[in-house]
């Protein structure tokens, strides 16, 4: 039913032939919250957050992606956490930059490789823009100082907003020009 929302999950199109081109969707900050690795091959319905049970989540998802080659998905990663967060963890830091590092990288491959199509752009919302690098040595993962709001929260600032649109604006439409010329 996504494919056919006007502007809110109570409202679709009315007329059943409409539908969205493109579909883009992002997690909370709290999906940052990667505790551990897990076990191969994950479950996409299991409540804990493992780097595994992610994968598996989208290694579902690509099959929906793969039935819909006429639709764009825009997966957007997750942000990090601030690392005055209570729930912010080196460990949940290094496992989001592996998950996040995975999707935007060895999923897109794989999947464009294996059903051909390029109906699948990950904006890393993550790792290219907020968060700080694996290789900080306290704090990787976080969100970067110059981002931080206030205190522990783990919104972006305005700073934050507009060094994410500065880096959106030319994904998207690199994106939607691949998809389209594809």
């Amino acid at each position: 039913k996504i494919l056919s929302f006007d502007y809110s999950p109570d409202h679709y199109y009315s007329d059943p032939n409409m539908k969205n081109n493109i579909v883009m969707f992002k997690s909370c900050y709290d999906s940052s919250d990667v505790i551990e690795e897990g076990n191969p091959p994950g479950d996409p319905t299991h409540w804990k957050k493992t780097i595994w049970n992610y994968k598996a989540t989208y290694n579902g998802l690509a099959e929906i992606f793969r039935n819909h080659p006429d639709t764009l998905f825009i997966p957007i990663t997750a942000p990090p956490r601030n690392k005055l967060e209570s729930f912010y963890t080196k460990t949940c830091g290094l496992n989001a930059h592996a998950f996040n590092d995975w999707l935007t990288g060895e999923f897109v491959d794989r999947y464009r490789g294996e059903t051909g199509l390029n109906n699948v752009a990950v904006f890393n919302f993550f790792g290219d823009v907020l968060a700080r690098p694996a290789s900080d040595p306290d704090y990787p993962g976080a969100l970067k100082d110059e981002y931080v709001q206030s205190g522990s929260d783990s919104h972006p600032n305005q700073a934050g907003n507009l060094a994410a649109t500065a880096a959106f604006l030319p994904f998207i439409n690199n994106a939607v020009r691949e998809w389209r010329h594809f």
